[in-house]
């Protein structure tokens, strides 16, 4: 995990010097934790994690480091590809769901390479808050204010104005987990976003 973290490190530089220091207690816990991993994909992503401890001290909290000792390799890997779905809002972390069965908070995914099983899974290892959606309305704002959105790792937009949207929301934990991955959008689901919502949803250019 060390050595991975070394590579990942020497590949993205941090671009300034962290102003803090790693605390022990993160340290003592993360060790713990990491000691007991035999998965090399697993270690590869706590590697990440280290990384960018390293370079941003306390973007990892505890209690995500023990749910990320839970996951297994298969989940780990299908939710770091749910994670390509996601938008980040300042601390707030979310996917739009741009189809959901009539009068009901859940609809299918799989267009996107993402199931129920896999949403259940998520909300059992306290990834995301539910598998159902929570829907929004957004009263009307100056249609020309776009808020600044990270869209799986790419800048985009989001115009609120009179906007009602399905969200499947992140836990804490997911955020954090979500904010230390590499991501990219999936063009087919970027695609839908801006059938459903053309004049809400300004994707990364």
């Amino acid at each position: 995990i060390a050595q991975q973290a070394i590579e990942y490190i020497t590949e993205r530089p941090p671009q300034k010097d962290a102003q803090t220091e790693i605390a022990d207690d993160w340290l003592t816990e993360f060790w713990g934790i990491a000691e007991k991993i035999g998965s090399k994909d697993i270690q590869a992503f706590f590697g990440r994690l280290l990384a960018r401890n390293v370079e941003v001290p306390g973007t990892t909290s505890p209690i995500t480091l023990r749910v990320l000792s839970t996951l297994t390799p298969q989940v780990a890997a299908r939710f770091e590809h749910f994670c390509r779905l996601s938008i980040r809002h300042g601390d707030g972390v979310f996917v739009i769901h741009p189809s959901i069965f009539t009068f009901q908070n859940i609809g299918p995914l799989d267009d996107y390479g993402v199931t129920f099983e896999d949403l259940f899974d998520f909300e059992s290892y306290g990834l995301i808050r539910s598998a159902e959606t929570i829907m929004t309305q957004h009263v009307a704002n100056p249609p020309d204010e776009i808020s600044s959105v990270d869209y799986a790792g790419r800048p985009a937009g989001i115009s609120y104005s009179e906007f009602q949207v399905h969200r499947i929301m992140f836990t804490k934990a997911g955020a954090e987990i979500r904010n230390s991955l590499d991501l990219t959008p999936i063009p087919k689901y970027t695609e839908a976003l801006i059938k459903k919502h053309p004049k809400h949803f300004h994707p990364p250019k």
